[in-house]
């Protein structure tokens, strides 16, 4: 029997966070292969900017922070409501529309075990990270809209707190009582809308870690809030908690919140981070169960399992009862895709490792997701549009052919400096992030490249590589993506053009990645110049279409324009594993990063 035309409509743009079903193409011949494309195109949502935003990273944990290991923290920071397009955006309260993907589970389950309080724990950080997909305004102290907040003096201010909070900074209190609390206070134009007062459970005081809040204020909500040893001592960093509230009125507009620390573990602290107000147009959230995975050598990687696949499988099967438990507390607006019976433990739904889903699995579980998405139900009195669109943050499309086997440059308009011509003189502590963008969900890159320029070294130049991504298309470098083999120094030598290897090694600086659409950044550190002489790098001119052009006050340059990013004086550590981690200074150009022309070429060789 024919299947019949789903009802529902569907969002021009879908947002992913997770793990690695959505990000590798393990078990699968390519990204096309994966669960992710099905879903778009059971969706016809197109795979690049304008409809697309894979935030995904291999091996992620949602209670564990860092946002290029894609935990909540990846989530929370990124998605920022109506912020994203206004600092004070007030009523009508929409979100960012489209629709999210959610797809965590079987790295917390195997890392942590099966317990009732890490499996609380991961409700927790999914209860904030499915408000913060429906959030509408996003208030922090550090954003332009503060003014709600206001921070009793017990509460201190940390800052560059990027992989621990939803911004950049904290907001942390070690003592109870008097000084020490967080006021509210609603906007004048509040209408009842559902709110959520987000905490950060901070796990570096183990045991005696997190504490408790005792809610008052003029708008009438009460009770307390226990946020206290959320997960094992042996947690590090943070992990969110929200108190949901739901029962407010439009009469409560302009009336205060307060929340008053009034009990703290043995060394314990309070760590406040935003509030927002969720939407009456909610967008879709599908949140994807944990599947059961084909056999025990799947299972044997996690931590958690070492004894019968019997055991393993049930574990999985209560861990999904939590996330049930959880959704219930929603609208009809976040629906679970059931990829647990998606996959059935069938063996031909899997890859060769028995945990990643082959093309059959990868399609059987964007069945689920669309079975999900059609179980979408509202109350909204505004139709189906509003839940669907809203702001959704599009971008347009921009296609470059690339040739297998064939080495390119970045994306300049300048293009390559001629031997002698603007060469740059190697110096320790250097950092460039160079702008490049994948327009073809086919392509790998292989290899890349520095060449040396007239100006030979004494002794071997060392560097640290790396590719971020910029999923916001923010024009700055965001989370490392591809992680060479490079863990130490890598020489490149003295003299010649350096290659990559294309044999997997340790510290080979070996690549083999293939990237989704989107902008990228090749990050390059300097750790070691030549000694005596320098040696210098042959480079590229810009301008480039993905940095700013023209200087301040809108001045244009003397010629050309800039095409990269360069910070001095940052060390010659390892790389770190976000782009903010660098930062000496504030945004928009983090670290006195600023822009610049004629940075090192670095080559790309694709497959």
């Amino acid at each position: 029997m024919p299947r019949s035309i789903p009802q529902w409509p569907f969002p021009a743009f879908l947002s992913a966070f997770g793990h690695s079903y959505m990000q590798m193409a393990f078990g699968t011949r390519s990204q096309q292969g994966r669960m992710d494309a099905y879903v778009r195109s059971l969706m016809h949502v197109g795979p690049g900017a304008d409809g697309w935003n894979n935030h995904c990273v291999s091996g992620a944990k949602l209670t564990l922070d860092h946002q290029d290991q894609g935990g909540w923290n990846r989530l929370m920071y990124n998605v920022r409501g109506s912020y994203q397009l206004n600092g004070t955006a007030g009523a009508p309260y929409v979100s960012n529309g489209g629709a999210f993907l959610l797809v965590w589970g079987i790295n917390d389950l195997g890392f942590w075990g099966n317990t009732v309080q890490a499996n609380t724990a991961y409700q927790h950080a999914m209860r904030a990270c499915i408000s913060r997909c429906r959030a509408s305004t996003v208030y922090r102290v550090d954003y332009p809209n503060s003014a709600p907040i206001s921070l009793g003096a017990g509460f201190a201010s940390g800052i560059w707190a990027w992989n621990g909070t939803s911004g950049d900074n904290s907001y942390t209190s070690t003592a109870t009582g008097g000084t020490n609390t967080v006021t509210i206070t609603l906007p004048a134009d509040f209408a009842g809308e559902d709110i959520a007062i987000c905490w950060l459970w901070d796990a570096t005081h183990g045991t005696g870690s997190g504490g408790v809040v005792t809610y008052s204020g003029t708008a009438g909500v009460t009770g307390t809030f226990d946020m206290r040893q959320m997960l094992p001592a042996t947690a590090t960093g943070f992990m969110p908690c929200v108190t949901r509230i739901t029962n407010l009125t439009a009469a409560a507009a302009g009336q205060t919140i307060v929340a008053t620390v009034t009990t703290l573990g043995t060394s314990g602290s309070v760590v406040f981070d935003s509030f927002w107000i969720e939407s009456d147009t909610p967008p879709p959230v599908v949140v994807c169960n944990t599947a059961r995975l084909l056999n025990n050598s799947a299972y044997s990687i996690f931590s958690a399992w070492s004894s019968s696949q019997v055991t393993a499988d049930s574990d999985v099967e209560t861990f999904n009862t939590y996330l049930t438990t959880l959704v219930a507390e929603f609208d009809g607006m976040v629906q679970i895709a059931d990829l647990d019976q998606a996959l059935s433990k069938r063996p031909a739904a899997y890859g060769t490792d028995g945990l990643h889903p082959s093309e059959w699995g990868a399609a059987a579980c964007a069945d689920a997701v669309q079975a999900a998405f059609q179980a979408m139900n509202s109350n909204s009195t505004w139709g189906e549009a509003a839940l669907l669109q809203d702001q959704s943050p599009l971008s347009g499309l921009l296609t470059q052919p690339r040739v297998s086997g064939q080495w390119y440059a970045p994306d300049t308009y300048g293009g390559v400096n001629a031997a002698g011509t603007s060469e740059y003189t190697v110096t320790s502590g250097d950092v460039f992030a160079i702008p490049f963008f994948i327009n073809s969900g086919i392509t790998k890159i292989v290899q890349w490249s520095l060449t040396h320029g007239n100006t030979a070294s004494s002794t071997a130049i060392t560097v640290f590589f790396a590719i971020f991504d910029d999923r916001m298309y923010r024009g700055l470098p965001h989370a490392n993506a591809v992680a060479p083999a490079n863990g130490s120094p890598l020489s490149i030598g003295t003299t010649g053009t350096f290659t990559s290897t294309t044999t997997p090694g340790t510290n080979t600086g070996y690549i083999s990645q293939a990237l989704d659409l989107g902008l990228y950044w090749l990050i390059l550190k300097i750790v070691a110049a030549g000694s005596p002489t320098a040696g210098t790098l042959r480079t590229i001119k810009g301008p480039s279409p993905y940095m700013p052009v023209l200087g301040s006050g809108g001045v244009p340059p003397a010629s050309g324009g800039p095409c990269a990013w360069k910070a001095t004086g940052l060390g010659t550590g390892v790389m770190p594993g976000t782009f903010m981690d660098m930062s000496l200074a504030g945004l928009p150009a983090p670290g006195g990063f600023a822009p610049v022309d004629n940075p090192p070429l670095v080559g790309l060789k694709f497959a």
